[in-house]
């Protein structure tokens, strides 16, 4: 997979999924733990670099899902920042 391809894949709540898709959060935290450091840093501690995030409304295999441009990650004392750009289109 080059890249271009890579898609960073989250799964929401209904409640947060509804504010991304409204526009209204544009910033996705994830709490600093083994498991995030691993999936979204490379073994040597820079970002890995995605080109679209693509959130999923829940486990369901029929879940609604949407995807937003990747705009870069950062941090606070306790949060990985996931910064959500504009919407993408998603061919049928």
């Amino acid at each position: 997979m080059s890249e271009e391809d890579r898609v960073l894949h989250l799964t929401l709540q209904r409640v947060w999924f509804d504010k991304i898709k409204a526009g209204r959060k544009t910033k996705e935290y994830r709490e600093k733990k083994p498991y995030w450091q691993t999936r979204l840093f490379r073994k040597h501690g820079s970002p890995k670099q995605f080109s679209v995030i693509e959130f999923r409304n829940g486990y369901r295999s029929n879940a609604e899902r949407m995807r937003f441009r990747f705009n870069g990650i950062s941090e606070t004392e306790q949060h990985f920042v996931i910064n959500i750009g504009e919407r993408v289109k998603v061919k049928a």
